[in-house]
Formats: structure tokens, C-alpha cells, sequence
């Protein structure tokens, strides 16, 4: 099978589009400024090049809803705005006119794809038709692409999670691959960006506690398909394909991901209730932080909170952690409460809102699990 890298330059025509995507990211930004004290930007010398050629395929790991509000810092930290698709859900508002109008002034840099696989759809005939609807969108998708005109998408297609990296779906690799007529593939080079939040050691805002929100980007993947095996049959090849790639997407971003004061405070609080020593301070907090810290800045390119790195900036952070977690009732009167750290929230819809430990926690370990360098900083 014939493999070819898609590439043109950045097309200066589509200056509509460009507005549009100026206009929507501005308007992302004065929302974030709501919800979001502080977002650190890591990476962007990574995708310079790739804001004056394409196509490319941005993928953004899901963490919450303000996922497109927190991209925000993003785009400021690019010289310009490729032309771009990016990809959204049909039901992202609980509103049926809000929807249709959204859907309408988007369009232009939007497309929308049913969640057949998340539940939507009541009868297998709604399915299909929901499938087929999804498909002639997608063909709209790789016109475009074909074109030079990047596309965006969350490959999870969900924010339904423990604080561990969600499936990543194959409609990422559907778009990154193009049919070509003579039966060879176009492949278009993806970008992988990691979303990390910290929900416990911001301030308090008119909306709620703010999130800390880090963004760390990836540089571009020219991904190498597997090799055939002999015998093998054309559906077995692909679906071991599309394992290959999706996978390599999940590793990128878990090493990505970055090291939060919440993740910290919350493997400490799990770690002494599981050798049920229930007690814990503020400041004996801050020096077992300050020490792990200490081992895990020499791990070259991870990701760590610029305020962890500075003595008064990180008792800053571990403070106001500190002070969450009493709020929260995981600590009381110097004492873990280990009851409420321990118990598992019973649906993935809001899991860090019920319990903001255990997702922390769960993002440290997975990053812990994937790169044995940090489980040993860990230690």
C-alpha cells in the first residue's frame, strides 16, 4: 500500500475562516479568564512551522468541559491561525435553539459529529442514520484536508473519566488517513497536545474555585504504519493498525501530561491512608513535596507546575491545596480523613468534582506506570 505525507502550504485565502477563528478564540479567552486563574503554555517551538503549511491534525487531550475555553493560551502563543475544522459534538447545549444557531454562525471552522458510540441514537435504525450523517461530514472534513486546511478534534470524545487517559476512538485515525483513487494512502501528520489540570490549588472565583490549567505541546507525528503480515486480511491489518496509532496517541499524552501540586498532596493523602498514618500538616505537606520536586526536575522533558520549581511560589500552591482539601472534608483538624479520599465516586460523569483526590491521584499514577523515571522520583 502506496504511503504519502499531505502537505501544502498555508493557504492565504481563507480569510473568513481566519476571522472567525480569531473572533472565537478571543471569545474563548474572555470566558477562560472566569474560570481559570493561570495557564502555562509548553511547547509551542514544536508547531511554529506547522501554522504555514498543512494540512495537520491537532489532537487535544479531554480533561473537562472548559477544555475549549483553557486553548485559548494556546493560540495566543502562535503567530497566526492555520485554517482550520475542529471538531464538536451535535448536543453542546442543553438548548435545542442555541444548538442551531451555534451550529449555523460555526459552521465555517466547525463539524459537528453524532456520539453513536456514547449512546446517541435510541433504535439501531437512528444509529445508522446517525453513522451515514457522520460519514458525509467526515468526507466534508478530508475535502479540506486535501486542500491544506488543518483539523482539530478530542480523540476521546469524552471528559467521562477517572483522571486516566480515555480510549482514544478511531475516527483519529479515520481522518488522519485519506483513500486515494489509485489505492494509496495520504497521510496527514498529527499533533499531539496535552491538557493538564490542577482543580485544588487555585483561588476561589464568582463561578468557583479556578483550575490551573497547563498545556504542553507535542511535536508533530509522522506516524509508520505496521507492516502487513503475510495472509493477512485487509480488516484484520487495519483494526492492528489503528490499535498502532491510537496507542501511539495515548502514550503521547500521558508523557505529555504534567506534574500538578494537587497530584502531589492527593498521592501523599491516598499513600498515608493506605499505611493509616492519618496525620498531616501543612507544612510537613510542603517538605515531602519539596523534596519529590527536587527528583523530579531532573527527568528531562516533563512537564512541572513553574510554581513547584520556586520555594515560595510551591508553599503558595501547597496552601491553598491544603486549604481545599479541608473544605473538601479529605483532611479535618489536621487528620486525613481517609473514608472520603478512598471512596471511589460512583459514575465517571463529574468523578473530579466528587472527588478531586482520587482523579489527581490517578493521573499521577498513570504518568507514574508509563515512565518508570518518575515512579522512581516517587519513591
Amino acid at each position: 500500500m502506496k504511503q504519502h505525507i499531505l502537505e501544502h502550504e498555508a493557504r492565504s485565502y481563507y480569510f473568513f475562516e481566519r476571522a472567525l477563528l480569531t473572533t472565537f478564540s478571543r471569545a474563548m479567552a474572555y470566558g477562560q479568564a472566569y474560570i481559570t486563574e493561570e495557564a502555562q503554555v509548553h511547547g509551542a517551538q514544536n508547531v511554529l512551522a506547522a501554522t504555514h503549511k498543512g494540512p495537520y491534525l491537532w489532537l487535544f487531550r479531554h480533561e473537562c468541559m472548559h477544555d475549549a475555553f483553557n486553548l485559548a493560551p494556546l493560540w495566543k502563543e502562535l503567530p497566526d491561525l492555520p485554517p482550520m475544522l475542529i471538531a464538536s459534538r451535535t448536543q453542546h447545549s442543553p438548548i435545542p435553539f442555541v444548538r442551531e444557531i451555534v451550529g449555523a454562525v460555526m459552521h465555517p471552522v466547525v463539524f459537528e459529529l453524532h456520539r453513536v458510540s456514547m449512546g446517541e441514537g435510541k433504535t439501531e435504525v437512528e444509529k445508522e442514520a446517525l453513522r451515514q450523517e457522520n460519514e458525509r461530514r467526515l468526507n466534508r472534513v478530508k475535502a479540506s484536508l486535501r486542500k491544506g486546511v488543518h483539523a482539530a478534534m478530542f480523540p476521546e470524545g469524552t471528559v467521562k473519566t477517572n483522571g486516566r487517559i480515555s480510549k482514544i476512538r478511531a475516527g483519529c485515525y479515520n481522518i488522519s488517513h485519506l483513500q486515494r483513487e489509485d489505492g494509496g494512502i495520504d497521510i496527514i501528520p498529527a499533533i499531539p497536545l496535552g491538557l493538564t489540570y490542577d482543580f485544588m490549588s487555585g483561588k476561589q472565583g464568582f463561578f468557583g474555585r479556578k483550575s490551573l490549567v497547563f498545556i504542553n505541546i507535542g511535536k508533530p507525528i509522522v506516524y509508520a504504519p505496521v507492516e502487513r503480515n503475510d495472509g493477512e486480511s485487509y480488516e484484520a491489518y487495519i483494526k492492528r493498525d489503528i490499535h498502532a496509532f491510537t496507542g501511539r496517541i495515548r502514550d503521547d499524552f500521558i508523557s505529555l501530561s504534567a506534574i500538578t501540586t494537587a497530584q502531589l498532596c492527593s498521592e501523599q493523602l491516598l499513600q498515608k491512608s493506605i499505611d493509616q498514618r492519618y496525620d498531616v500538616s501543612r507544612e510537613s505537606l510542603s517538605v515531602v513535596i519539596a523534596q519529590k520536586v527536587e527528583k523530579l526536575r531532573s527527568i528531562e522533558g516533563l512537564m512541572i507546575d513553574e510554581a513547584l520549581l520556586d520555594s515560595d511560589l510551591r508553599n503558595h500552591r501547597v496552601r491553598r491545596c491544603y486549604r481545599t482539601l479541608e473544605e473538601e472534608g479529605f483532611i479535618a483538624q489536621g487528620k486525613i480523613n481517609a473514608e472520603r479520599c478512598l471512596k471511589e465516586p460512583s459514575n465517571l460523569d463529574g468523578y473530579y468534582k466528587e472527588n478531586p483526590v482520587l482523579f489527581s491521584a490517578n493521573r499521577l499514577y498513570e504518568m507514574m506506570q508509563y515512565d518508570q523515571r518518575i515512579a522512581d522520583a516517587m519513591r
